[in-house]
């Protein structure tokens, strides 16, 4: 079970589109929770995926967990913080 954004340490650049991806595999197909802290960003969701509403800002920096659920029961719980840096801007 992993949940990552695919970029080195889950960091990723101020204003750019973000998916958090959960790896997981289960059978019967589970369905997954997103949340940012205790707050629930996607519920029961088909998807393994969760794309941010929009571009990313400073505020989306924090932790981030998936967890997996089907008829059999819970999976277990990923956990990932995501990092947000800064665009360069050139000077010249």
């Amino acid at each position: 079970m992993n949940l990552t954004t695919g970029t080195p340490d889950n960091a990723v650049v101020l204003g750019t589109s973000v998916t958090l991806v959960c790896i997981s595999d289960g059978y019967p197909k589970p369905t997954y929770t997103f949340k940012k802290g205790a707050t629930d960003l996607a519920v029961d969701s088909t998807s393994k995926t969760y794309t941010f509403p929009k571009d990313i800002t400073l505020n989306d920096e924090g932790e981030y967990t998936c967890s997996p659920k089907n008829i059999k029961g819970d999976g277990p719980t990923a956990t990932m913080t995501l990092t947000v840096q800064g665009k360069l801007i050139n000077s010249a």
